[in-house]
């Protein structure tokens, strides 16, 4: 079972439901689906480095296949405190940060960073 995002796991239990030649699932049967959805909901999250070289954009992968319906983003040392951020947004693949300032200077920027539904 190839599971990767929310509406992946609604097709699965669906195609269940749906399908007579299928027996009804079973406790043991739904684990994995359980497991998934249980993953899916509580999404993802780290720490996340980056050097700053006058990039316009960062992107910080998430990696959950969907876009996420909350992020949360933050300034883990002061480099990355000190360049701002002026707007976030998130795909299903990244979280996209632009920054206020950049200074091309190659310094490390640091951020803690959680997605999930």
């Amino acid at each position: 079972m190839d599971i990767n995002s929310i509406a992946d796991l609604i097709a699965a239990i669906d195609d269940n439901v749906k399908s007579p030649k299928n027996p009804p699932l079973k406790g043991s049967d739904l684990n994995p689906i359980l497991k998934k959805m249980i993953e899916l909901l509580n999404g993802s999250n780290g720490t996340y480095t980056v050097n700053d070289l006058g990039q316009t954009q960062i992107l910080i992968p998430h990696g959950l296949g969907y876009i996420p319906g909350y992020w949360n983003v933050r300034g883990k040392n002061s480099n990355a405190k000190n360049i701002g951020i002026s707007d976030e947004s998130a795909d299903a693949t990244n979280i996209i940060l632009t920054p206020i300032f950049t200074n091309n200077d190659g310094a490390s920027l640091q951020y803690l960073w959680e997605a999930n539904l």
